[in-house]
């Protein structure tokens, strides 16, 4: 092991993760060979196409592609000849809140399978989101078992969480503040540490893979509990008046300890992420006996926190049954069409069953929005179409699209000029001295 080098790179996975980390791979030199078991998702890879929105990444796949430095299969053998493989297969929920491991131990066992073929050491690197101990306690044996061979002799693990935000993911790949890396012996961790030192950043070693798997959890545990704190003083701030959250935000953000960083009060928080990784932490503590009552609490304030929208329309507008409402925004953040636990879904799900006329209008979103909202919604094809004569509108979605929109234009277009700012994007004295405008946190 002492001198392996690192030519090939294999990424087990194009889903976000990895084939933001196949495409950022490849263009820092190496050759990257990616599986996945999505006959669609290769065909789309090795054509220059991607399964979702990201600003950055077709454009970048297309020079990896030109260079010969990227290539994908389903068949796993195109690993054979890969020094190092990152596994970043989904890890969705299940019912109960936990996470669903069948996509690791699939992968696990075809990586084993390919690892039991080569005559060379190879270090199998974990960046899925996975609970503490499954690198360890799931993936490890499952390569021992069908590769027949030895970690530590012929082969080695690591755990290197992810830490993409979606929208800005090939920037944050490229140009990352940190690295963690939790490996099973300290040569892997070098290793590895002389990969990620290309792209920057802070790189942290920690004593193992798990610590590096709770690490992911705790970062965006975190994370959410700003949102949900933040969101929960705004609800309170709503009842007194006089309060602006943001000038909260702004105050307590300007303490170092805290920072400002998602302090901002909304409708809540959604996406591949957040949602998933708490509840699986919290199922985690359940499991081991521990009751999490901080993580309970975000997630109960998070599940109120977008039908306060509705509640904010109702005292607008009174009875909503036949009103025409216009909804801007659907995915769960701007620059991206991740349409999963967006809020917006809760939101117009709720709108449906009060018997409002429905428009929607997203950059992007559309298509993934059309899977996942059940009930009588219209998409329209511009902003403009979305709010003609309607009788209020609710921007759940703060795209640069809908920033850039004055009062004028929806006393123009709409046939009651009621906005409910989800995401607090106006001026607030301009637009409420203009027309009705209602924010979170602001009364």
């Amino acid at each position: 092991m002492n001198n392996i080098k690192i030519g090939k790179i294999g990424i087990i996975g194009l889903g976000y993760v990895g084939f933001i980390s196949a495409v950022g791979f490849a263009l820092k030199g190496y050759k990257v060979k990616c599986v996945d078991i999505l006959e669609n998702n290769v065909k789309m890879a090795n054509n220059g196409e991607v399964p979702f929105f990201e600003p950055n990444l077709r454009e970048n796949l297309g020079k990896v592609l030109e260079s010969k430095r990227f290539s994908a299969s389903k068949d796993y053998t195109i690993l054979k000849d890969t020094d190092i493989s990152f596994i970043c297969v989904g890890t969705p929920s299940l019912k109960t809140g936990e996470i669903d491991l069948k996509y690791i131990k699939s992968s696990a066992e075809n990586l084993g399978k390919v690892l039991g073929t080569m005559d060379h050491f190879h270090v199998a690197v974990v960046k899925s989101t996975v609970v503490p101990g499954t690198t360890e306690e799931v993936v490890l044996p499952i390569l021992e078992k069908f590769s027949g061979k030895k970690c530590g002799v012929d082969f080695s693990i690591a755990m290197t969480p992810e830490f993409l935000k979606e929208g800005d993911a090939m920037n944050d790949f490229l140009n990352p503040d940190r690295t963690v890396i939790g490996a099973s012996d300290q040569r892997t961790a070098n290793l590895l540490k002389n990969l990620f030192m290309q792209l920057g950043g802070k790189i942290l070693i920690v004593r193992n893979p798990r610590t590096a798997e709770m690490i992911k959890y705790a970062n965006n545990t975190f994370l959410a509990m700003k949102i949900s704190f933040i969101n929960e003083l705004a609800n309170i701030s709503r009842t007194i008046g006089g309060i602006d959250i943001n000038e909260v935000a702004q105050g307590i953000g300007l303490d170092q300890r805290i920072s400002g960083k998602f302090l901002k009060a909304g409708c809540g928080f959604g996406g591949s992420c957040f949602p998933k990784d708490v509840k699986a932490i919290k199922e985690f503590a359940k499991n081991r006996g521990y009751n999490p009552i901080l993580i309970n609490a975000i997630l109960d304030v998070n599940e109120k926190q977008p039908l306060i929208m509705i509640k904010i329309l109702k005292e607008a507008i009174g009875n909503l049954k036949g009103k025409k409402i216009a909804i801007l925004g659907l995915s769960f953040k701007p620059n991206t069409s991740d349409m999963r636990e967006a809020p917006s879904i809760k939101i117009i799900d709720q709108l449906v069953k009060e018997g409002v006329i429905l428009n929607a209008y997203d950059p992007v979103a559309i298509d993934e929005a059309k899977k996942l909202i059940k009930g009588t919604i219209n998409y329209s094809n511009s902003l403009l179409n979305c709010i003609k004569g309607a009788d209020a509108c609710l921007i759940i979605t703060e795209w640069d699209e809908f920033r850039e929109l004055t009062p004028d234009f929806f006393i123009k277009n709409m046939k009651e000029p009621i906005i409910i700012d989800g995401r607090k994007i106006y001026d607030f004295n301009l637009f409420s001295s203009k027309l009705k405008y209602y924010t979170i946190g602001q009364k």
